[in-house]
């Protein structure tokens, strides 16, 4: 889908959220499938492979053609009405089709598309060319916006069309009071316009397969526009005001002004950004790169942001950071700001034409937290090389940098300890004489492999916390032997860094083990942030406890690799894990989770190896990583949130599970998890959800997307009836369950050994609002053929929508609306 020309002097795409609860709203370039009209039905679900034209099952869309409303599509008659009369029944249907057909062009003056009596999870079908009035006159006065999506409960908006806002119209006249291109206002499921008050936020929009164009000159024309929107995944950016969860991936952008957070606090308002990830992008020709911007006067915070793997061409400046944003106005100086804190900046590289780092932050509310590694920028051709510039910025380098960022200063603004960013510079090369590293070998580590380094890892721990930014560093090519070891972070300095670089591997056998615990090295309090990172290699020698006869006795007593327990801002990166006697690593009641270049390795039959397992932990990312262990690659137990999962590769092992949740009849809350953009192989399961009978609570806002499966049993499980092991629980007459809604599984793709799809749920609590599109699971060769009873789609007390075409065929099961339900 295309957009150009268009007219805003805010944006070309804009999500104006007045009021909106679990909405799940998706705009992307799509293949466009062929449906037909049929008679009145709720349900809406497109059936898979198999169902022939004269088949009037209730699973197909209902479809309504712009041109039977009375549109021309000849580019110069008005087709607004028959835009809104095609929407006013297209509303009566739930999952049914808008089509605006290829081939025609149609002139649409301002419109809104409203929901509050929409049915759910409407599509916008664009295959043909929107245009807007060429004359500004034709616009009326006082609209904001020319395409409105708003008040809605789901909403797809897709095809190969276009959208042609003619905007040189506006931008000649750039003073007058333009209208944006698009917004989207979604409700909540029961919202009424007499209630409608404003003030929650858009969740879990997706955009992707989209592109937009306009000149470098146009004003003010924001490509796409975020504003008081939660969860959002963008790949294929300005955020501004309430926004959280945001994830933007493979974008090119260019010519215009890069990638920005703000501007906010205008005109003394408050603004809360948080948990942003852009990554894997191209910037060329822009005003900046990657930037914040604040008014002074505002409050509020910005925090948890990274920028990785950037590459600028010809950008003016970009790393920038500016909170005195003043957009060529008169503005005068205030005391209060917008708080930026916890900002990384990854491995961005390229070329710059004024000055590559630019951090000007508030008096009164420095930056703080900015972390910056593998920066390499240098100028182009024509430009002079500036030195970057900072003002109140505090942070760290975590390696050299080029041009070296000499002005950044390390610690906490208002702390005991700060060090100029020259100090750092020169440290990181020469770690043996740093007032920053604390080497284990210095406090009396032998790193022979026999000798018990425990005490002296210990020491060192102690002697970097006091330190702000302090690294502990394991060197190699040492091997170093720990028996069980707990490090306590209550008295920490601020950014701690474990470096782990040699080898450190736990004791041969279970019997030589001087004492068993829960775990082998514990993390626990570490409240002020912390970063394990290195090329080292940390090994558990488990093999001696999967051996035990009794592993479902067993299994209680033995120890996980590592657990991280109580802690904030937590970041793993480089290091690998084996061997583990139960799970690898093991995070539980953390807030700020990033793991990304890890691996695991254990045996596909190694017992209970989960790769990573999480429980009551939030605002957790964890990419570009490879694990291979014998139980979950990824375990999501209670308490998870805000999780996201790409770049993945599993297996062997047992997939990506959420659960088991519930045992022993116990409350379990999962919520907001995307599993996108990875790989499963040679694996139990693929993408799956688990809970016990006789448990309670709620697992909702779940979403598997882009997951390749290789040779994987089952690639996609739903079990509400999962026991375990039966020594363990016998739960065959509980009544109740921890309920599951709101799961969608798109582009699942690749192959299995056993069956496709298993949806097992609870006769008492049945799965609600299933979502399936784009499935194509085959089997295996050698495996059991497809039209084997045993190998078919099972589905049993599960309720939803089957959007796309799938393989194998998944009608009829017991998937439909939940309004039958």
């Amino acid at each position: 889908m295309r957009m150009k020309n268009m007219v805003k002097f805010l944006v070309h795409v804009t999500f104006l959220v007045w009021l909106s609860s679990n909405h799940l709203f998706s705009f992307s370039s799509a293949k466009i499938h062929k449906h037909r009209k049929v008679g009145k039905s709720n349900i809406s679900a497109y059936g898979g492979g198999g169902m022939s034209e004269n088949n009037d099952a209730d699973g197909s869309s209902t479809t309504f053609n712009v041109l039977n409303y009375g549109a021309k599509g000849d580019g110069i008659a008005d087709d607004t009405n028959a835009f809104e009369a095609a929407w006013t029944d297209a509303c009566q249907e739930q999952g049914s089709v808008m089509l605006v057909p290829s081939g025609s062009v149609f002139l649409v003056k301002p419109i809104s598309f409203s929901g509050p009596n929409c049915m759910s999870n409407i599509v916008f079908q664009l295959d043909g060319k929107i245009i807007a009035p060429k004359s500004s006159g034709a616009w009326g006065s006082g609209l904001l916006q020319w395409l409105e999506f708003t008040k809605l409960k789901g909403i797809t908006i897709r095809g190969k069309g276009s959208i042609d806002g003619q905007g040189s119209v506006w931008w000649d006249d750039y003073s007058t009071a333009n209208p944006t291109d698009e917004s989207d206002a979604a409700a909540s499921p029961d919202w009424t316009s007499a209630e409608a008050k404003g003030g929650m936020p858009s969740t879990r929009p997706t955009v992707f397969g989209i592109s937009i164009s306009s000149p470098g000159d146009s004003p003010n024309t924001d490509g796409i526009h975020l504003q008081n929107s939660q969860d959002v995944v963008i790949h294929t950016t300005s955020l501004a005001w309430w926004c959280s969860g945001v994830y933007v991936h493979n974008v090119n952008c260019g010519p215009g002004h890069g990638i920005s957070i703000g501007g906010l606090g205008k005109d003394g308002t408050k603004a809360c950004v948080s948990n942003i990830t852009v990554r894997d992008s191209t910037i060329q020709n822009t005003l900046n790169g990657v930037r914040i911007k604040t008014w002074q006067g505002g409050s509020g915070s910005v925090q948890g942001v990274m920028f990785s793997n950037i590459q600028v061409s010809e950008v003016e400046t970009p790393i920038i950071i500016d909170q005195f944003y003043c957009n060529g106005h008169t503005c005068p100086n205030k005391t209060s700001a917008v708080a930026v804190s916890g900002v990384s900046y990854q491995s961005i590289k390229g070329t710059y034409t004024v000055n590559p780092v630019h951090f000007a932050c508030s008096d009164s509310t420095p930056c703080a937290g900015i972390t910056l590694s593998s920066i390499v920028l240098n100028p182009s051709s024509e430009a002079k090389n500036d030195n970057p510039f900072c003002w109140k910025a505090f942070g760290e380098l975590q390696t050299a940098t080029t041009p070296p960022i000499e002005c950044l200063q390390t610690g906490v603004f208002g702390g005991n300890k700060h060090f100029t960013a020259q100090q750092i510079h020169t440290r990181v090369h020469n770690r043996n004489h740093s007032n920053f590293i604390f080497n284990v070998l210095d406090y009396g580590a032998m790193g022979d492999g026999t000798t018990n380094d425990a005490e002296a890892f210990r020491t060192t721990w102690d002697a970097a916390c006091e330190v702000e930014g302090g690294v502990m560093l394991v060197p190699s090519p040492y091997t170093f032997l720990l028996q069980p070891l707990h490090f306590n972070g209550t008295y920490c300095q601020p950014n701690i860094v474990l470096q782990v670089d040699g080898k450190i591997v736990a004791p041969l056998l279970k019997s030589e083990w001087e004492k068993v615990d829960s775990q082998w090295i514990l993390f626990e309090k570490i409240n002020n942030g912390i970063t394990i990172r290195g090329n080292g290699v940390i090994d558990g020698h488990g093999e001696s406890w999967w051996s035990a006869k009794d592993l479902d006795v067993e299994s209680t007593h033995r120890p996980h690799a590592i657990k991280i327990v109580g802690s904030f801002n937590v970041t793993v990166t480089g290091v690998h894990i084996q061997n583990s006697p139960k799970f690898h690593i093991f995070i539980s009641t953390t807030q700020y989770l990033h793991i990304f270049n890890f691996s695991t390795s254990s045996p596909a039959d190694s017992p209970n190896t989960d790769g990573i397992h999480i429980s009551d932990v939030q605002h957790v990312e964890i990419h570009d990583t490879v694990l291979a262990c014998g139980d979950d690659c990824v375990s999501i137990q209670t308490g998870c949130s805000d999780v996201r999962i790409y770049n993945v590769n599993c297996g062997p092992g047992h997939g990506y599970s959420i659960g088991g949740l519930g045992p022993n009849k116990t409350e379990a809350h999962v919520s907001d998890i995307a599993v996108f953009n990875s790989t499963v192989q040679d694996s139990l399961t693929g993408v799956r959800i688990k809970t016990w009978p006789g448990g309670y609570g709620l697992v909702h806002d779940i979403r598997f997307s882009n997951i390749t499966m290789t040779n994987v049993k089952t690639p996609i499980t739903i079990n509400q009836n999962y026991h375990g092991s039966p020594k363990i629980c016998n739960c065959k007459n509980d009544t109740n369950a921890v309920a599951i809604t709101s799961v969608v599984y798109e582009n699942i793709t690749g192959t299995y050994t056993s069956r496709p799809v298993f949806l097992n749920c609870s006769e008492y609590k049945p799965c609600r609002n299933l979502t399936l599109s784009s499935i194509d699971l085959v089997a295996s060769e050698g495996s059991m053929e497809g039209g084997d009873k045993e190998s078919a789609p099972y589905c049993e007390n599960a309720y939803g929508r089957v959007l796309t075409n799938t393989t194998p065929f998944f009608f009829p099961i017991s998937v439909r609306s939940m309004s039958h339900c």
